[in-house]
């Protein structure tokens, strides 16, 4: 007689992150509770140590997988979208924002993909869009943010990691490994964790086209509410590609298919790659194919914002570390073949 060996689910560690929104919370966990995954733990960052209420909505839930991070501090976003990736004593890894939450089958899903996929460490769902509307309630808007069906396999292009990402902080489940390290610096904005954290998978990765995630797109959030960071942070992703490609004719080649896949040349993307050819040695070349439309909209927003236009061209200097993380990043350095010390 033969037996077969079933193999048991593993622990999954799934991070929900808190501040000060406790209905919002609530869903969440519900939604980390109804997963048909059974095997997890819950560990709820609470951001705010005076706040407590998060430790009575832990309480009241009465189940065992479910606890306060300790020690209670006010670490900030960023600070806390690394506290996941500070210890490798669990093989799977999650986070949960509180104002998302999970179709049942997330943690199910997203395991079976890295499981039938065990050359990848990261697997990214698919995600609804759902919009908070003035009175409190929630719209479904029927949005989806990716056109996508089934599993991908997705490696990255050049183009792809001059200031876009698909890692999502929400949707994410991390296979874990003791000689990778997924923490970003914890001077960066949260907007751009998502961008310098995907930087650090070598590809591929997996894509679940089914949308397993629903995203909120609320009415009050920690993100910036200006644009001037993020413009300088979309010069910081681009530029760090070029410095880190071997030679000119690399770069050419880069800046021709970035300006051939600009939608509008005269969008804020276009001044985004003007910006990085000024600001950066390395990128010159995006200033000098750009085209005559993408030259015109930039000079006009810096009629407007002399400013931010000043503050940019010192980026190389303010941000050295920051660059210098993109510029020697994994994924950075396997696209552009850079081979550093």
């Amino acid at each position: 007689m033969n037996l077969v060996k079933v193999e048991a689910p593993p622990r999954i560690r799934v991070y929900v992150i808190t501040f000060r929104r406790h209905a919002l919370l609530k869903r969440a966990l519900e939604s980390v509770l109804g997963q048909t995954h059974r095997n997890f733990e819950v560990l709820v960052i609470n951001d705010d140590p005076e706040d407590t209420e998060v430790e009575k909505i832990v309480d009241a839930l009465a189940d065992s997988r479910v606890s306060l991070f300790l020690p209670l501090a006010r670490r900030g976003p960023t600070r806390n979208f690394n506290l996941p990736f500070e210890s490798c004593n669990t093989s799977f890894v999650t986070i949960l924002e509180d104002d998302n939450w999970w179709e049942p089958r997330f943690l199910e899903e997203m395991y079976e993909a890295l499981r039938a996929h065990p050359e990848a460490r990261l697997a990214v769902a698919n995600e609804t869009v759902w919009k908070e509307t003035a009175d409190g309630q929630w719209l479904n808007t029927g949005r989806r943010i990716w056109d996508l069906q089934g599993l991908q396999t997705y490696d990255y292009s050049l183009e792809q990691i001059c200031g876009g990402a698909k890692l999502c902080n929400s949707s994410m489940l991390v296979r874990m490994s003791p000689d990778a390290s997924y923490k970003v610096p914890e001077s960066i904005p949260v907007d751009v964790t998502e961008h310098f954290r995907e930087r650090l998978f070598s590809p591929p990765i997996v894509l679940v086209g089914n949308p397993l995630v629903n995203f909120a797109e609320t009415l009050g959030t920690a993100r910036l509410s200006t644009g001037s960071l993020w413009g300088i942070y979309q010069c910081l992703l681009i530029g760090s590609v070029f410095i880190a490609l071997p030679d000119s004719r690399a770069r050419r080649a880069l800046a021709d298919r970035l300006w051939l896949s600009c939608s509008g040349k005269t969008s804020p993307r276009a001044v985004s790659l003007v910006t990085t050819g000024l600001s950066i040695k390395e990128a010159r070349v995006l200033l000098l194919r750009a085209p005559v439309a993408a030259i015109g909209r930039f000079l006009l927003w810096a009629t407007r914002r002399p400013a931010q236009l000043a503050s940019t061209m010192r980026l190389r200097h303010r941000y050295a570390s920051q660059l210098e993380f993109l510029v020697r990043a994994p994924l950075t350095r396997r696209l552009t073949g850079a081979a550093l010390p």
